[in-house]
């Protein structure tokens, strides 16, 4: 896709600039080469977009990646805690006499 919108631009720079030898006339030529600068900022827009859209994905699996790291520390905490609870708990229970 990406190299599809580079060839695109190319080509409409390349036509705009005059760079290719038509065998039109010249109002057809200036028609052209002013569709091909009106076709080129919507093209440049779209490739803009693209890298933007690119960006956000980016910071969002970033930032999801962020918060999943978060939540794996907070559930090792969390087990370490619940062992020395456990620990600490069984420890009064084997010391506790019933009756």
């Amino acid at each position: 896709m990406f190299v599809v919108i580079i060839v695109i631009v190319l080509v409409l720079n390349i036509f705009a600039t005059g760079l290719i030898v038509s065998p039109l006339r010249a109002d057809a030529v200036d028609q052209a080469r002013g569709a091909a600068a009106q076709l080129r900022l919507p093209v440049v827009a779209g490739l803009v977009q693209f890298k933007l859209l690119l960006l956000l994905q980016i910071a969002a699996n970033i930032g999801v990646f962020a918060v999943g790291l978060a939540a794996l520390i907070e559930f090792f905490i969390l087990l370490f805690v619940k062992r020395v609870y456990l620990v600490i708990e069984s420890g009064s229970h084997l010391f506790t006499r019933v009756g």
